[in-house]
């Protein structure tokens, strides 16, 4: 895991794990999932685990999600997302997020944040997307600091990661693969 400080914005943070994963993954017993398939991409993966976790003040209020993918490549054309709805049980807590306490910050997702991975890839051009299975296994969630732009946002992030080149290494680098540069 590699933690940044991003540019343009006093205490913007965000943790990355290339080729890993955070040790809070939504296990499949207990939690519902959707898939959804995108046809006709292009591109290719480089890394099979990434997470991006996300920490922006925005005046008196911030920002915060965290999010990561297991990818396995296939060559049928399509990428086949699987995104967690939502958790089963008891609600656990994620006490080392970049929120602090400031967010009481749950682990897994909602129905209207899985709506915005999936929105998010949409958005994306076919020829960024690789072809083959992508498994959103970490997800967690502040009360009052996610939102589904956020989500959006970090799906996008993971999607670039996995076709990324090595690690990014400066700040500007990370905004960029976030899309705030």
């Amino acid at each position: 895991m590699t933690e940044f400080v991003l540019p343009k914005g006093v205490g913007r943070s965000v943790r990355l794990w290339i080729d890993d994963l955070p040790a809070i993954v939504v296990g499949p017993a207990h939690t519902k999932r959707i898939e959804h398939p995108v046809a006709d991409v292009k591109a290719v993966a480089l890394h099979s685990r990434v997470a991006v976790e996300m920490f922006q003040p925005m005046g008196g209020s911030f920002r915060y999600g965290l999010l990561g993918a297991e990818f396995s490549s296939d060559s049928t054309g399509t990428l086949n997302v699987v995104v967690p709805t939502e958790s089963q049980g008891t609600e656990c807590r994620y006490a080392e997020s970049l929120a602090g306490e400031l967010d009481e910050v749950i682990i897994g997702g909602t129905p209207q944040y899985a709506a915005a991975v999936i929105a998010g890839i949409e958005k994306m051009q076919r020829e960024s997307l690789p072809s083959g299975r992508l498994i959103f296994s970490v997800m967690a969630h502040g009360i009052v600091g996610s939102a589904p732009i956020v989500f959006e946002m970090l799906a996008k992030a993971v999607v670039r990661l996995l076709i990324h080149d090595g690690e990014p290494r400066t700040a500007d680098e990370v905004a960029t693969l976030l899309g705030l540069g």
